[in-house]
């Protein structure tokens, strides 16, 4: 199962990002058009950023493991095991 949606709107929130900031970074990072729309469509499963996106993705939240972020929901994951892998500070 693939747990990107939720995993994306989770860490989002847990930073406290805009989709609109997160769309600006995705697209100075990648040259592409990205709005806010696109990253939303993302978030609700009606869809997945295409590779180099979801790269950029994994850098900007400072993702050590893709595999985790897209097919676990880290909300599951002990607190310490999301910071690791989410960049998440408390």
């Amino acid at each position: 199962m693939n747990h990107f949606a939720d995993n994306l709107k989770y860490i989002r929130q847990e930073l406290g990002w805009s989709r609109e900031y997160i769309a600006g970074k995705l697209s100075s990072a990648t040259g592409k058009d990205i709005d806010s729309r696109r990253v939303q469509n993302w978030e609700l499963d009606r869809g997945e950023p295409e590779y180099d996106i979801l790269k950029e993705i994994i850098l900007l939240f400072l993702i050590d493991d893709m595999f985790v972020f897209m097919y676990k929901p880290l909300t599951s994951l002990p607190l310490t095991t999301r910071i690791l892998h989410a960049g998440i500070t408390v």
